[in-house]
């Protein structure tokens, strides 16, 4: 370079299109923009100096110091770890939306079958083989506590169609409705204010009357003096006191109360005559007499 600050430089050196030997390279103000690649081509792009030098091109090769630990990242790129997890779903690292980083959960290249820790604190655990959960649509699971449902397979459980309770088995429990039992159920205690029976329909009850089949009258009341007799059905009859004097007697297939007056015994049509607390008795065919 001379001192007045231009370079000689031979006419067959000047390889750029647009560039006169009288130039300076002080007057070549293009700005360039490198960008890290290997043998990139760079453009000049002030308009004014390309309108009055022309557009300059040049290759220009660039090395890095520790070039392992470069990376080359442009807008909306991000950057991740070294390695990962295979089918690991990758995760965002902080919040600046350009790093991720590897996962535990992941996701199988052909059934998508998703692994993973736990799911909103909900640990489920893989099975040997696999499982199926279902719940219909539009329908919720809750547990307010554990629940254990062991069985076997084909094993069902039915549930009511209305709002009800399950029963305990370590507890006291209180039914209401009617309750069908498949089979015989097996009562190791049963208490009840008064007698437990089976109803029109099968059910066990302790209210309304014990018929005549389970060992009851079939009788709901009754009044003072009232006997009562088996006719039919599965109530006993109820036959009310008798008039005074009246005598108990039977018609042939029911008790009846019959006046004194009416009754046979023997040949005697009555027993008039005798004294009070006197005991009749017959002294000979048609003849009675009484002893004091």
């Amino acid at each position: 370079m001379q001192d007045n600050g231009y370079w000689t430089i031979p006419e067959n050196y000047i390889l750029w299109s647009g560039v006169a030997s009288n130039r300076t390279l002080n007057d070549l103000i293009n700005s360039v923009i490198l960008s890290y690649k290997a043998n990139a081509t760079v453009t000049a792009t002030d308009a004014g100096s390309i309108a009055t030098y022309g557009t300059v091109e040049s290759k220009v090769s660039t090395e890095l110091e520790n070039a392992g630990d470069f990376k080359e990242i442009a807008s909306g790129d991000v950057d991740g770890p070294a390695s990962s997890t295979d089918n690991a779903v990758a995760r965002f690292d902080g919040t600046t939306g350009k790093i991720i980083q590897n996962s535990a959960v992941t996701i199988a290249d052909s059934t998508g079958d998703i692994t993973g820790g736990a799911y909103n604190k909900v640990t489920i655990t893989a099975p040997a083989s696999g499982s199926t959960l279902t719940i219909a649509d539009g329908k919720t699971l809750t547990a307010s506590n554990s629940i254990t449902l062991a069985g076997t397979d084909s094993t069902t459980m039915t549930f009511p169609g209305t709002s009800a309770s399950v029963a305990r088995t370590d507890a006291g429990q209180t039914f209401t409705g009617t309750n069908t039992f498949s089979s015989a159920p097996v009562v190791s205690a049963l208490t009840a204010s008064k007698p437990v029976f089976t109803d029109g329909s099968k059910g066990l009850t302790s209210s309304g009357t014990l018929a005549t089949d389970q060992g009851g009258t079939g009788q709901a009341s009754y009044t003072a003096g009232d006997l009562v007799y088996y006719a039919t059905g599965t109530a006993f009859t109820k036959l009310a006191i008798g008039a005074s004097t009246t005598i108990l007697t039977s018609s042939g297939s029911a008790p009846q109360w019959t006046a004194a007056s009416g009754v046979t015994i023997g040949t005697a049509t009555n027993l008039a005559g005798g004294a009070a607390g006197s005991v009749p008795y017959q002294t000979a065919s048609g003849a009675t007499s009484f002893l004091s």
